[in-house]
């Protein structure tokens, strides 16, 4: 229950419903002034589970901000990724390197 809790909190402006659905999915719906402003349809281990319910939240929000215009998808400025991704090595990835391993697994038609 303390993961829901959670939910709760992240939210605090938005009137939050989590319905059951017959294909034992759960239907959260985050309102705010009467208005629907998401609706997203989740398995029940991401809200039971604290792990799962994190990246749950964030996701939400992230959705809010990209519906809102706070952030996009593309532009100059904008980033989604919080940092850089991992590699084998430690060190930062080579354009000519993630092209080499990209022209590899070309699939021959």
């Amino acid at each position: 229950m303390e993961t829901m809790k959670e939910i709760f909190r992240a939210f605090p402006e938005f009137n939050i419903n989590l319905s059951a659905r017959p294909d034992a999915t759960v239907l959260i719906t985050l309102e705010r002034e009467g208005k629907v402003e998401l609706r997203r349809v989740v398995d029940p281990l991401n809200i039971y589970t604290p792990f799962h319910v994190h990246s749950l939240i964030r996701e939400l929000q992230l959705e809010l901000k990209l519906r809102t215009g706070e952030v996009t998808w593309k532009g100059k400025g904008s980033q989604l990724l919080e940092s850089t991704l991992p590699t084998y090595t430690g060190h930062p990835i080579h354009r000519t390197a993630a092209k080499t391993l990209f022209a590899g697994r070309k699939v021959g038609a």
